[in-house]
């Protein structure tokens, strides 16, 4: 895709977080954070490869392991022939387990160019098509939002990205941006793509249920530490890349 073709418009709970988040003080929960939420909105198995509930057990194994697979009708037979034939090791029984790629995750909507007009500080969208995507985003957003509000700033695409990349790949943070594709992938599927190497794709994959979020997406993480719940940094000259906000009285005012 090319940035340049694009907006980026990022909304926020309070225009405290907002003006914060413009003056480049940046806040970002990380991938793990979506799992728990209530606000269906925002919640997803970000990074999920694998998650199991109930009873379980986690094992060791080596190639060999997976004969014992094989020919075991019951996890006892697994228990009884890992211990015989000395092929793996049996580390403990679960009740709940999950493994998933970890980072921080920045989003937006992604809304084309061509799809909006600005004249002086009111913006319009002047497809019917547009139209209609980012009202059933914004509603769904307000929908789940605590107080019933949300306040919004659109950016230019390219240079947002280049500014915001630029600033915390000095801070020490890889960062990996592009659009979320909407598709269902199975365990089997990460599975395969984590053997791959291919971590961008479960990352940047999610299941077609939100596909009405028009997702972009910047994610960061940072080798040299262990990744914590959130991040805050600041970072130089995001308001360069600022077309302009809006917020929900304003649409009700029908002021964009």
């Amino acid at each position: 895709m090319n940035l340049n073709d694009f907006l980026l418009v990022k909304v926020f709970k309070k225009s405290k977080y907002m003006e914060d988040f413009n003056n480049g003080n940046i806040y970002l929960n990380s991938t793990s954070y979506f799992w728990n939420l209530e606000n269906t909105f925002q919640q997803d198995k970000e990074g999920a490869i694998f998650q199991q509930k109930g009873r379980g057990f986690l094992f060791k194994g080596n190639d060999a392991f997976l004969n014992i697979l094989w020919k075991s009708s019951t996890v006892d037979d697994v228990i009884k022939y890992t211990k015989e034939e000395n092929v793996g090791q049996l580390i403990c029984e679960t009740t709940e387990f999950s493994f998933r790629l970890n980072g921080y995750l920045c989003c937006f909507y992604l809304l084309p160019k061509k799809d909006v007009s600005f004249t002086g500080n009111i913006f319009s969208i002047i497809t019917e098509d547009a139209k209609k995507d980012i009202t059933i985003f914004l509603e769904k957003y307000l929908n789940e939002s605590e107080n019933h509000d949300f306040y919004a700033t659109i950016y230019d695409a390219e240079q947002f990205c280049n500014i915001f990349t630029n600033g915390m790949r000095n801070k020490g943070y890889q960062t990996i941006y592009g659009k979320v594709n909407y598709k269902d992938i199975d365990e089997a599927a990460k599975i395969l793509l984590y053997q791959k190497g291919d971590l961008q794709s479960i990352l940047f994959t999610k299941p077609i249920i939100y596909n009405y979020q028009k997702e972009f997406r910047i994610l960061l993480n940072k080798p040299s530490e262990e990744t914590k719940g959130h991040i805050s940094e600041n970072i130089i000259g995001i308001e360069k890349s600022i077309y302009g906000s809006f917020c929900y009285d304003c649409i009700k005012n029908k002021k964009v």
